[in-house]
């Protein structure tokens, strides 16, 4: 059984709990499309008292996440943890991203 961090323990969400809340967050504030797109293939991976991990599926989607949708991701982790924590993206798939 994986240990939760303070944070954790101190609101009582595990990473993967601390993530779905916030998605229905960030699902409520943007575009069905989008969301459908941008945050529904992401997943949290491990949170610690100052930083949540993500793993996302490309480099392209970390870049794009982060340059797009910054304000809204750390917005609603905010609103969810009580604490402004910093984002971590871990890419599961370490192939070069390619529009062909």
């Amino acid at each position: 059984m994986q240990k939760k961090s303070n944070l954790a323990e101190d609101i009582l969400y595990s990473h993967e709990e601390l993530w779905e809340k916030s998605r229905e967050i960030i699902r409520d504030t943007i575009n069905p499309r989008s969301y459908q797109t941008w945050f529904a293939p992401i997943n949290s991976l491990d949170l610690t008292d100052t930083t949540i991990v993500l793993g996302v599926p490309n480099k392209f989607f970390h870049e794009w996440i982060d340059n797009h949708y910054s304000k809204i991701l750390r917005n609603a982790l905010a609103q969810i943890s009580g604490s402004t924590l910093s984002v971590q993206y871990k890419v599961l798939d370490e192939r070069p991203y390619s529009a062909y």
